[in-house]
């Protein structure tokens, strides 16, 4: 279920909760698990078991969220963290740069 684009969180939330227990999996810890999901594993997933379902309806928090302004802070982030790592290479790039400069430079001899 996505929100972002209409913005609106409903009162109530309906859906379908699946129950399913894991028989089969390359997984060994899997096996045995019990899933609970709005998805039903067992009709996707030969490893699975329908155990049972129930609709539900859950009333939710009235909230606001700026989904853009989030994502906008999330960019900003991640534009912060690239323009860092970026620098970072920069100057690595500089140092050997200088490195390698410092190695041909031979100063005059005094006269």
């Amino acid at each position: 279920m996505n929100f972002k684009d209409d913005g609106a969180i409903p009162e109530v939330l309906k859906t379908t909760v699946y129950v399913s227990i894991c028989v089969e999996s390359e997984y060994e810890w899997m096996i045995g698990e019990v899933n609970i999901s709005n998805s039903n594993f067992a009709e996707n997933d030969g490893g699975y078991i329908f155990l049972g379902s129930i609709d539900v309806e859950i009333p939710l928090n009235t909230i606001a969220i700026d989904f853009n302004s989030r994502e906008i802070e999330g960019l900003e982030k991640k534009k912060q963290k690239e323009l860092a790592r970026h620098h970072v290479q920069m100057k690595e790039y500089q140092d050997r740069i200088d490195s390698l400069l410092a190695i041909e430079y031979q100063p005059e001899e005094a006269a």
